[in-house]
């Protein structure tokens, strides 16, 4: 028994006559009829009853049936892996990702050590900065694609929302609306001083949006600094889920707000002045797949909007 008899078997069954099969196949009806006694007589088994001018699969034909199937999808799979290994080795060159500083601790770990694998021709560049940093930068051309956060509509930068994440309130543990234990609204802050980035920055404007006018804003453009004049009592701030894993400060209290839209969206972008390289277009799935992976998984604290599509296995 070899694979060709296996293939031909298959689709004796599916069309139940062999002068159809000996057509789709390009071979001779006696050729392949030769081929079927052969196979019988190897597994000492009628797999077909003659019925009309057709044929009927036996008992044993089907349960053949059912293990040649699986054995050529199987099949099909592993050449199938093979091409895909052999397309991904043929890409080559250097693209670009940029994002938002909270994302990269969680995001890249996982990722760079499996994307090396996949595509070993293609070298990644990764960068962080803030929003309005990296639009400059796919702008420019500077960067491929980027993660943003809370991006309005543009005619320059192709868009897909993946994500939504909740807002959380940065505090001193001391603060009183602290030891309340519930979540507050914006306003509740009083006095304390917002600690913010610089505009343009997509938090400053959530809490324009808000209403609330903070008694005092300080500029502030490095997470680390933000968050260590938190725990040094000079004021609060926002932050999305996934920094939340990074604030060890025993001084520092999370406290979720009940104000509406004090989140915001995470979208995919790119330029609509460059069409992106066959590898940047890799690049854009396996991102895509690894942030939708970190939200279902739980890792990354986030509801996600976009579908399924192009998203690898």
């Amino acid at each position: 028994m070899d694979f060709r008899q296996i293939r031909y078997f298959v689709h004796v069954a599916d069309f139940r006559n062999i002068t159809r099969a000996s057509s789709i196949l390009r071979i001779s009806q006696p050729a392949l009829s030769r081929q079927m006694q052969l196979l019988e007589q190897e597994l000492g088994t009628k797999l077909f009853h003659r019925q009309g001018h057709g044929l009927v699969l036996t008992s044993d034909g089907a349960l053949f049936l059912d293990h040649c199937t699986r054995l050529l999808n199987q099949f099909e799979e592993v050449k199938g892996l093979f091409q895909q290994r052999r397309a991904s080795s043929e890409l080559t060159g250097t693209v670009g990702v940029g994002m938002p500083v909270p994302m990269m601790p969680m995001f890249a770990d996982p990722f760079l050590g499996q994307f090396a694998k996949t595509y070993p021709g293609i070298r990644l560049r990764m960068a962080e900065g803030f929003s309005a940093l990296l639009h400059e930068w796919l702008l420019s051309g500077s960067m491929d694609l980027a993660l943003l956060y809370g991006m309005s509509a543009s005619k320059v930068l192709v868009q897909e929302r993946l994500l939504v994440e909740d807002l959380f309130l940065l505090a001193p543990a001391q603060a009183p609306f602290v030891q309340s234990g519930r979540p507050i609204a914006l306003h509740e802050i009083g006095d304390m001083p917002m600690i913010l980035p610089h505009r343009p920055h997509t938090l400053r404007d959530l809490v324009d949006q808000n209403g609330f006018m903070p008694s005092e804003i300080i500029e502030v453009d490095a997470l680390t600094l933000m968050v260590e004049l938190v725990n040094q009592g000079k004021g609060v701030t926002l932050l999305p889920g996934p920094t939340l894993n990074q604030v060890s400060h025993s001084n520092v209290a999370v406290v979720p707000l009940t104000d509406p839209g004090m989140n915001w969206d995470v979208t995919l972008c790119y330029s609509s002045l460059r069409p992106l390289s066959e590898a940047a277009l890799a690049v854009h799935r396996c991102v895509r797949t690894e942030v939708r992976r970190l939200v279902m998984t739980g890792r990354w604290k986030a509801r996600w909007i976009a579908g399924t599509e192009d998203v690898l296995p």
